[in-house]
């Protein structure tokens, strides 16, 4: 029903590319990958990068680039994820901090899955300094993605050194919500 009424809403948008419209495409994208409906959004997430670039709409555009990368990056597609996940990460300071900051944990998961391990290196510092720039301390989820590398490396004792440390709930957000939550 949501979907129904939001393509009703983006169908009477007069001008597809400006921001409400947009919003609309965010929505959907939403409701899509929650439905489990992975092609219709990457569909959606296609048509909003092409509207956001028509409607030169560059905050948009990197939110569409980072569903383009979340869906494939579930379909295993990781050179298209990466692709995506890159494009964010070439305007750190021009995109919305919660795109770049997403951006760059799909990026990490990607590197992490084609065993990238010095390329998730220099993208944990990227992820730890935007962390330190916007809130002045490092997220649970960069520490994560540290402690997650350190075990990838073989440095078993320092993973579980946080990992034994971590009191905090487990996060209930999927890597796909903008609440800064992601599951390793």
């Amino acid at each position: 029903a949501a979907d129904s009424r939001l393509w009703t809403s983006y169908k009477a948008a007069l001008d597809k590319g400006d921001g409400y419209a947009l919003r609309i495409l965010f929505a959907l994208c939403v409701t899509e990958i929650q439905a489990g409906e992975i092609e219709h959004a990457r569909q959606t997430g296609a048509l909003m990068l092409e509207q956001a670039r028509r409607g030169k709409s560059i905050l948009i555009e990197g939110w569409a680039h980072w569903w383009l990368g979340l869906v494939h990056y579930q379909w295993n597609e990781l050179e298209t994820a990466a692709q995506h996940f890159h494009a964010i990460t070439e305007q750190l300071y021009s995109l919305h901090s919660s795109t770049v900051w997403l951006g760059l944990l799909g990026l990490i998961l990607v590197q992490f899955a084609r065993g990238e391990l010095a390329g998730a290196e220099q993208t944990v510092v990227l992820l730890s300094q935007l962390d330190v720039d916007t809130l002045s301390y490092e997220t649970e989820d960069t520490l994560a993605a540290r402690a997650w590398l350190q075990f990838l490396r073989g440095d078993v004792v320092s993973a579980w050194r946080w990992a034994d440390a971590y009191t905090a709930p487990v996060p209930d957000q999927p890597l796909y919500g903008p609440a800064r939550a992601i599951s390793m």
